[in-house]
């Protein structure tokens, strides 16, 4: 009975000591789960570098090589992520959760870069261009018209610029793909589609899905000229943004952007649910001094807005142009 009691007491102390051990161990892995940082999900963005002022296969086609590209958000300065662009002009940012992004190629003494947005939506964004210039004087307007990369399915749009003689004047001069009408000119503005892509080089990968038209002044008078431009892109096939009439068409998710005097003047989106075409105003005024001015705030009683018009049979939402 002694034995018993004793082999009883020995086996308490080795349960309570096993308890002991196991709570320590419990708390040693709980110490352990506390000191690791949970993060969200993270992706990258990559692509290439594009001269919008040239196409890619042009002789002396150049790109900002050792350049850098830099991601920030919205509205806020601080760089989130950077690359250098390689010789092929490939970029990569890596460690971005989903959001909105503006990625740009950063200004140097040579180049200027047009801030892209770019949606990161729990996955990797692959295959997007970034878009930079160079050679443009002050006192002129890029129009750049720009779509997604989708391969052989990529929409093929096509960039029209209308010129008239004020903002309820004619629009009949139209700077447009045929080799001799790319150029157009009303005595005071001048439009000029310098970088129009085609379907095959587009599909293929050749060609990035980016069009450009420069506007500057001509023919100088010496006294203020007021005009404006009606910018029109054309879906051939596919739609600007999508269609829900019961006929699938393939969205070209396309987005404009305005760069004036080396800076952004302007981000514009279609309307959703736009078809095949879709129009934006731009008041520009002839300076006396031979510059050019976007939206004055002087011309019809200081209203210095244009006009986006995301249409779907001759309908849409107005949007202040410049915001």
């Amino acid at each position: 009975m002694k034995n018993l009691r004793k082999t009883a007491a020995l086996f308490a102390t080795l349960i309570s000591a096993t308890i002991l051990i196991s709570l320590t161990g419990c708390q040693d892995l709980l110490d352990s789960l506390a000191t690791i940082e949970y993060k969200d999900a993270v992706y990258s963005i990559s692509g290439k570098v594009i001269n919008v002022r040239e196409v890619e296969d042009a002789t002396g086609y150049t790109i900002p090589v050792g350049g850098t590209v830099e991601v920030t958000k919205f509205g806020v300065a601080t760089v989130l992520g950077s690359s250098t662009i390689s010789s092929s002009g490939t970029y990569s940012i890596s460690d971005l959760p989903s959001g909105e992004y503006v990625v740009k190629v950063k200004n140097d003494a040579t180049w200027v870069g047009v801030p892209v947005s770019v949606e990161v939506a729990g996955g990797d964004v692959a295959d997007k261009g970034i878009f930079a210039y160079t050679d443009v004087a002050n006192g002129k307007a890029l129009i750049i018209l720009t779509w997604d990369f989708k391969g052989t399915d990529t929409p093929d749009l096509d960039s029209h610029s209308y010129l008239g003689g004020g903002v309820n004047g004619p629009s009949t001069i139209d700077a447009y793909y045929p080799l001799a009408e790319r150029t157009q000119t009303n005595g005071r503005i001048k439009a000029t589609l310098e970088r129009d892509v085609t379907g095959t080089p587009m599909k293929n990968g050749t060609w990035y899905p980016v069009e450009t038209t420069i506007v500057e002044q001509s023919g100088n008078s010496g006294i203020d000229y007021d005009s404006y431009l009606r910018f029109y892109a054309n879906a051939f096939d596919g739609s600007i943004s999508g269609v829900d009439t019961g006929t699938v068409k393939q969205p070209a998710n396309a987005v404009v952007y305005v760069m004036y005097d080396g800076a952004h003047y302007g981000t514009f989106w279609p309307s959703l649910n736009t078809d095949s075409t879709w129009e934006l105003f731009l008041k520009i005024r002839a300076e006396s001094d031979g510059s050019l001015t976007i939206a004055p705030s002087s011309w019809d009683g200081g209203n210095a807005t244009g006009r986006s018009l995301g249409a779907m049979e001759g309908t849409g939402i107005p949007v202040e142009l410049g915001q």
